[in-house]
């Protein structure tokens, strides 16, 4: 027997009117349809809803790279920074290196070698530092004790640095005075005829003040200059005849006198050791000598302490 599904329909009046829509098997297979279109769009629904969750997670996966790239682009530059200070503190130390090589040089040392490895440098390298990803306090922690110690090290290096000109100027301004100083003999071979000081003179007899020392030899000996300095006067001075002057700076000035012949002229420059001219006895004098004077700013004081050698006394 073939089953409907029968629907009753009452009008206004009571009445009714007998509809015979479908078969028992029809029904059940809407009733299929209309299940599997209800499943098919809660799968379709629930997928959705992941969707719009991933979607969500994704936005905040996104910020989170945003501030990550953020971190280490200030990383970075923190690095940056601290590289440029680091390279700024190499040049420093090897300013300092060069100075130590030019005092060593001033006092006659020659550095042995050294390089500027052997300054103590030290500490965590920048492969460390981005190997170990490290929290964001301990990172700001490690970068604040990394800050301090660069600007230590910068104020140390500068004020060494200072420290490091002023010793140099100083060495080299005694370098320049020690080349000033008169310390060798101006002639070689010879014996003093006449002291620094009071004595007889031996034209007149009387006692008179002597303000150099006479330095007997052959003539025609080599007369030298005994500092570095500049040719002040270069002509017949008085009784001095053929006279030699050197100004040496520092207020130190050195008078050779009574020579046969001069070899430099006014406003040369001369070494310690040149030759400015040979032993005469030009002026007043007895014989081949050489009249070899001393002065701190225009005071004659006793050459032979200026002399490496004392003269032999005859």
């Amino acid at each position: 027997m073939n089953r409907r599904l029968t629907i009753f329909v009452y009008d206004d009046i009571g009445s009714f009117v007998k509809l015979k829509l479908l078969t028992k098997k029809r029904l059940y297979g809407l009733g299929g349809v209309a299940l599997v279109f209800i499943l098919a769009f809660g799968f379709v629904l629930f997928h959705y809803g992941r969707l719009l969750s991933d979607d969500a997670d994704t936005c905040e996966l996104k910020r989170e790279i945003s501030n990550l790239r953020s971190v280490v682009a200030q990383r970075d530059s923190q690095i940056a920074r601290f590289t440029a200070k680091i390279d700024t503190l190499q040049m420093k130390m090897i300013k300092l290196d060069r100075y130590e090589q030019k005092i060593r040089q001033i006092v006659g040392k020659e550095a042995k070698g050294e390089k500027l490895e052997s300054y103590g440098i030290g500490g965590t390298s920048l492969a460390d530092i981005s190997a170990d990803f490290l929290s964001s306090e301990q990172y700001h922690e490690m970068i604040s004790g990394i800050d301090q110690s660069v600007e230590s090290l910068d104020e140390a290096t500068e004020k060494q640095t200072t420290q490091f000109k002023s010793l140099w100027k100083t060495l080299k301004a005694l370098k320049h005075l020690e080349a000033a100083t008169p310390s060798i003999r101006p002639v070689d071979g010879g014996w003093v005829s006449s002291e620094f000081g009071y004595r007889d003179s031996p034209f007149t007899g009387k006692r008179e003040f002597h303000s150099g020392v006479d330095i007997a030899c052959r003539q025609g000996t080599p007369i030298k200059a005994t500092a570095d300095g500049k040719i002040l006067f270069a002509g017949v001075k008085g009784l001095l005849g053929k006279t030699v002057v050197i100004d040496h700076g520092f207020g130190i000035k050195t008078r050779y006198g009574h020579m046969r012949h001069i070899g430099v002229d006014c406003g040369q420059s001369v070494i310690k050791g040149d030759i400015i001219g040979e032993i005469g006895s030009t002026g007043r004098a007895t014989g081949p000598h050489i009249h070899y004077e001393v002065r701190l700013n225009d005071v004659p004081v006793d050459a032979e302490k200026y002399m490496n050698q004392r003269v032999a006394q005859h």
